[in-house]
């Protein structure tokens, strides 16, 4: 998944928020204001929550270790 996919699905899932570059060259304060967003709102918070749970089920360090192996 590349870099534009990723942040698709971050804004898909809404545990944050994007900028494109073209945005930020217009307004560098473009990303204080998604930041400030995603601090301020709630939901953001709630989503991340629940985002870190999933993960925490991935056992990354075990599957990298097993592909490592192999």
């Amino acid at each position: 998944m590349g870099k534009r996919h990723s942040i698709q699905r971050v804004d898909l899932l809404e545990v944050g928020k994007s900028i494109t570059w073209k945005e930020f060259n217009y307004n560098p304060k473009a990303l204080l204001n998604a930041i400030d967003v995603v601090l301020t709102t709630p939901s953001f918070a709630e989503k991340a929550r629940w985002m870190q749970a999933i993960l925490k089920t991935y056992h990354a360090e075990k599957t990298a270790a097993d592909i490592i192996e192999r």
